[in-house]
């Protein structure tokens, strides 16, 4: 496996097909309300073409499939030494993509000297990976208590 920073909004079409299995996999009632897939597809491409050094998509590739996906970014002002982890999706039952996708994520804290990482999960079994794995590379992710509502 190796993971690969996309740093071309064309590219982008060429996982379209993971973006969709990761938005029917997560939109199975109302946890992502204002959100589609072609929003999620168009944001993929703006964090590639205008992300410059603050925003991130990276893939996780399996011989030359891509089979997960992550994007983080820097968080702006009242945050500080922070970084957001807005999706992370992995297609196959392994590990190992959702480790190389954090190595990176903690990589790219370090070169914003952002030692604080932040992820919302789509679920409590989604939740306890992301702990573990951060706990495996020495990052101690604690639950803040914060509740996320929608209305409407």
């Amino acid at each position: 496996m190796k993971a690969l920073k996309i740093t071309s909004p064309l590219y982008v079409g060429e996982i379209a097909p993971l973006i969709l299995k990761f938005y029917n996999r997560v939109n199975t009632g109302t946890e992502y309300q204002g959100i589609t897939y072609e929003s999620l597809y168009a944001s993929f491409a703006q964090i590639v073409q205008f992300g410059g050094n603050v925003s991130e998509l990276w893939v996780v590739f399996e011989e030359n499939e891509p089979v997960a996906f992550g994007t983080w970014r820097v968080l702006g002002l009242p945050h500080i030494g922070k970084t957001y982890c807005d999706f992370m999706f992995n297609s196959v039952r392994n590990r190992k993509a959702v480790v190389e996708l954090c190595k990176e994520w903690m990589e790219f804290g370090k070169r914003h000297r952002a030692p604080l990482y932040a992820f919302d999960a789509i679920n409590e079994k989604v939740a306890e990976h992301l702990v573990s794995v951060g706990k495996q590379l020495g990052v101690e992710f604690v639950n803040t208590g914060v509740t996320n509502f929608i209305g409407r």
